[in-house]
This record gives structure tokens, C-alpha cells and sequence, in this order.
């Protein structure tokens, strides 16, 4: 939710003494940018999640946005992957799609041999 959503926003009657879920809290400070985790909270439901890091993560800052995401519904690297993921980015030099001329050599071969496309 937005800061003005949230302005806004009525949590109306939130359920109580379900099932307890970890919550990721991010927050967008800016409106460019990116969200960045403030932290962690337990609750029943993402409401209730956001309620709760209303309270525990706005010290002071008002969040431009505000997202609540089930941990359960991430999906992460560990840290012996990184090695395998990135190290080969090192030692591969990067190409911008320029530096390959197939593309232009084709449109030129097309002009000069219409009748063969």
C-alpha cells in the first residue's frame, strides 16, 4: 500500500488468534528507487502484518510504500550459490548486442538481393 492508501486505508475487524505467518516488511522511502526489508513480523494475516510494522518499522520515516510478503512466497539464493551464479560474470566479458554485426550484415545483404528475402 501506498502512503496515501494507507491514509486512507479502514483495517476494519481483523481477525485474531488464527494461525501465526512470518511477514517480510519492505519499504520504498522514495517514490524512485527500490523497495529495501526492514524487517520481520509474525501475524495472522497481511493486514495484521502491516499493522504491526506500521507500528514497529515507521519510527519517525513515513514509508512512501509499504509491502507486506509472506516469507513462505520467497524464494532465495544461499550462499554457496554464489560462487556458481556469479563468478562466471567475472571472467566473461560483457557484449552489448552492437558489438555483434549479424543483424546489419543481414539488412545490408537484403538490399543488395532483394529478390532473396
Amino acid at each position: 500500500r501506498t502512503k496515501q492508501e494507507l491514509e486512507e486505508w479502514e483495517p476494519g475487524q481483523i481477525p485474531s488468534g488464527g494461525p501465526q505467518e512470518a511477514y517480510y516488511i519492505f519499504c520504498k522511502f522514495k517514490s524512485a528507487g527500490t523497495a529495501e526489508l526492514v524487517g520481520e513480523v509474525q501475524a495472522g494475516s497481511p493486514q495484521a502484518a502491516l499493522i504491526q510494522a506500521k507500528q514497529g518499522y515507521a519510527a519517525g520515516n513515513s514509508p512512501f510504500v509499504w509491502w507486506v510478503v509472506p516469507v513462505q512466497a520467497v524464494t532465495r539464493s544461499e550462499p554457496e550459490d554464489i560462487d556458481p551464479m556469479f563468478k562466471p560474470a567475472y571472467e566473461k566479458p560483457f557484449r552489448h548486442s552492437s558489438y555483434y554485426h549479424v543483424i546489419t550484415a543481414m539488412r545490408e545483404a537484403k538490399k543488395e538481393n532483394p529478390d532473396e528475402s
